[in-house]
């Protein structure tokens, strides 16, 4: 009777996560679809003695969704001959979605790694708990309840539900350097399509887009700023493909530090730091410039930190190096503005201060709909219209709102948002903590998940457009999984922060 009722809600729950996520072709398809996967995942995987099988499914189901979000542009959809299209991210994310679907209701070893994250990291799980609950309740709110329940169940399904992938990907060291692979790997394919479409002076891939559509229209056309050529790769924008490149560039650096020859590592490093500078260069955005700084400033004084933190560097020497590699940054750093002044810069004073204008003029908006309706906004998917700018001239929606903090005030109410922020903290808190006063042996590996939580975090505050939100709460769920805390354990770390 048990089995009986856990395969209903399964297959109950499968058939509405397949509905909203879809498969590229005709929607209705993927309600069958999502079901008979559940039910032959449950005949292969059911009992004990395959929960090695559901650790290797959920792996590399995860790693799959995340390759082909990488380095496949969600808008183009594959059209093999005879058959409808087919889009790659949605069938990744159904054959993924489904898989976790059927561990939290059938896997005892990952309800027992659920329950563990549970019990150490209990305010992440509460504030997560908190978002999606206004969230959700925000939906009855709005003007137009079935767009907002689309947009609630598209962020629940395919960016939310993955902090469980961080769980699986944060079970051993081996899964999280194989993540770190595959993110490094995506960040060199991403500049090597950067290059190709900087010499096209077009979207690489709008020779396969059905631009018959307002939206990809918009997608595809010539992003320019002060008459420069923008780059955005498989990206919806050339400020996500920024995004990525930043946080990218964190597990590039991880996976390149690796190499044991020093004079190897050393020429692999300066080429990452100087791919990640002409990413950002190129996709023309003044926030990746930033978070690029940030990360290569924080990686560079991370030995110096760890060393110090640990009382293996004394004070003085510390000051020195410090003195040092402040020098080195500042002059960098001057270098940077050079750079940008030589390329965009010259060419976009207006609309620089245009573009700070609007944000201003978004935020006091803001702040006015927030006293409007404080606990639960005005429903999902609203903030756009009710405070953004109206910047585009082909696209379905005239209006954009740069940060997705404001989003969330204007849609779901003050609680949505500190959630959110509760849950960025809390992730940066736990990475920085399990890397200095953890297990010595990986503290780069998790110092990474921080830096990259931060370098996530500076583009949420200018950025609205959720197409890299998957890949944050992946990192969050890193942050609060068996390897983060297993860290901490091995050196008996104990206070009132044990909770977070």
């Amino acid at each position: 009777m048990k089995t009986a009722i856990t395969v209903f809600i399964v297959v109950i729950f499968s058939l509405i996560l397949s509905y909203f996520i879809g498969v590229g072709f005709y929607t209705p398809l993927a309600l069958p679809l999502g079901g008979f996967l559940i039910l032959i995942t449950y005949a292969f995987l059911k009992g004990d003695e395959n929960e090695n099988r559901v650790k290797f499914l959920l792996l590399i189901s995860s790693l799959a969704y995340i390759a082909s979000s990488l380095i496949w542009p969600k808008y183009i959809a594959l059209r093999p001959p005879g058959l409808p299209p087919i889009g790659i991210q949605r069938a990744a994310n159904l054959f993924a979605v489904s898989l976790f679907v059927f561990a939290i209701f059938c896997s005892n070893w990952f309800k027992k790694e659920i329950a563990n994250s549970f019990n150490q990291a209990k305010a992440f799980w509460i504030f997560l708990g908190i978002l999606v609950f206004f969230r959700f309740a925000s939906v009855f709110i709005s003007p137009t309840p079935f767009t907002s329940m689309y947009f609630f169940m598209s962020d629940l399904l395919v960016h939310w539900f993955f902090v469980f992938a961080g769980l699986v990907i944060g079970f051993s060291h081996r899964n999280i350097i194989l993540f770190s692979k595959l993110i490094a790997y995506c960040f060199f394919i991403n500049f090597f399509f950067m290059v190709v479409e900087v010499a096209l002076g077009k979207n690489l891939f709008s020779f396969y887009a059905n631009t018959s559509d307002s939206t990809l229209d918009w997608i595809m056309a010539q992003k320019m700023r002060g008459g420069m050529y923008r780059a955005q790769t498989v990206f919806s924008h050339p400020i996500s493909f920024s995004e990525f490149a930043s946080i990218s560039f964190c597990f590039a650096i991880f996976m390149l530090a690796r190499i044991k020859n020093i004079i190897w590592r050393s020429v692999a490093i300066v080429s990452a730091i100087s791919c990640a500078s002409v990413m950002v260069i190129v996709s023309g955005s003044r926030s990746g410039y930033l978070a690029a700084a940030a990360v290569i400033s924080l990686s560079v004084f991370s030995p110096l930190a760890n060393s110090l933190i640990r009382k293996q560097l004394s004070l003085k020497a510390a000051t020195l190096w410090s003195f040092l590699i402040i020098v080195a940054a500042t002059a960098v750093a001057m270098l940077g503005i050079l750079v940008y002044d030589y390329t965009f810069g010259k060419y976009t004073v207006g609309t620089t201060e245009d573009s700070t204008t609007m944000r201003i003029v978004m935020l006091e908006k803001t702040i006015d709909r927030l006293i409007e309706s404080p606990i639960v906004g005005h429903g999902v998917a609203t903030a756009a219209e009710l405070v953004g700018a109206e910047t585009r001239k082909y696209a379905s929606s005239a209006f954009t709102i740069d940060s997705l903090f404001l989003s969330y005030t204007v849609d779901s109410g003050l609680f949505a948002v500190i959630s959110f922020t509760a849950l960025i903290i809390i992730g940066i808190f736990r990475a920085f903590r399990a890397s200095f006063y953890g297990n010595e042996e990986g503290w780069f590996m998790m110092y990474t998940i921080g830096l990259a939580i931060i370098a996530s975090a500076l583009f949420k505050s200018i950025l609205s457009i959720p197409e890299n939100n998957f890949l944050l709460f992946i990192i969050l769920g890193i942050s609060v999984s068996k390897v983060a805390q297993s860290n901490i354990q091995q050196k008996n770390t104990r206070g009132a922060y044990h909770a977070l």
